[in-house]
């Protein structure tokens, strides 16, 4: 946001982000829907700063919850492909090159043995089975346990956390 970033755009820069936000009346609070906070918006003060921030510095295009969140890792990974065996199909092997999450003392915080949540080994599931997903923002694994069957263009799973 403009505060935070405020500390390394100087003094000058900072007055003319304030006098521009006077002068046009931004208001801090804003109506949206439900999908434009969540996907995003176009915003005044977004455009604004995509003028005056550097490039490394700069937000995104538009204002959104889930704005720039695809699904996709901005880590290193190395999957396992099902080569060598199908139990491990989809699960990691290393994350950044580590075989575990060094921020956790020990498992199964600290366990990678996790899909990144497409992919997952194929499997004859039973009530007790649990599938483990990848979660970026928590740096650890999540267990999600199978609930039902599921029918939707085909039979299916549901599993839950």
């Amino acid at each position: 946001t403009i505060s935070t970033q405020s500390n390394y755009l100087g003094y000058f820069l900072t007055k003319t982000i304030s006098l521009v936000l006077t002068a046009t009346k931004y208001k801090p609070f804003i109506s949206l829907t439900a999908d434009e906070l969540v996907f995003g918006y176009d915003d005044t003060l977004v455009s604004l700063a995509h003028r005056f921030y550097p490039r490394n510095r700069r937000p995104m295009s538009q204002m959104g919850l889930l704005n720039g969140r695809n699904g996709t890792l901005t880590e290193y990974a190395t999957m396992h492909t099902g080569h060598t065996g199908m139990e491990k199909f989809g699960y990691f092997d290393k994350l950044n090159g580590l075989d575990h999450m060094p921020q956790w003392e020990k498992e199964p915080c600290s366990s990678i043995e996790a899909s990144e949540g497409s992919f997952f080994p194929p499997r004859e599931v039973t009530n007790s089975d649990v599938v483990y997903i990848y979660d970026k923002d928590l740096c650890r694994s999540l267990p999600l346990v199978y609930r039902h069957p599921v029918e939707k263009d085909g039979e299916g799973y549901f599993f839950a956390g």
